[in-house]
């Protein structure tokens, strides 16, 4: 799963500066979860995916498929 969302969010040409700043977040923090450090709860997921511009449909099957 979380290579995916490294993957969304390449595509969508953000870096993880980038990411962090639009999350309010440090950018340690989107590096942590990048290289498995640290592990998302469900509710920073779908903040996660949001902020990569997902709609709520799309969240939904992205979730399904991690599943």
């Amino acid at each position: 799963m979380i290579d995916r969302m490294v993957e969304l969010r390449k595509q969508r040409g953000l870096t993880q500066r980038e990411l962090a700043q639009k999350m309010r977040v440090t950018h340690c923090c989107v590096g942590r979860v990048e290289t498995y450090e640290r592990r998302l709860d469900i509710m920073e997921t779908i903040r996660w995916l949001r902020v990569l511009k997902l709609s709520d449909n799309e969240i939904i099957e992205f979730l399904k498929r991690a599943l």
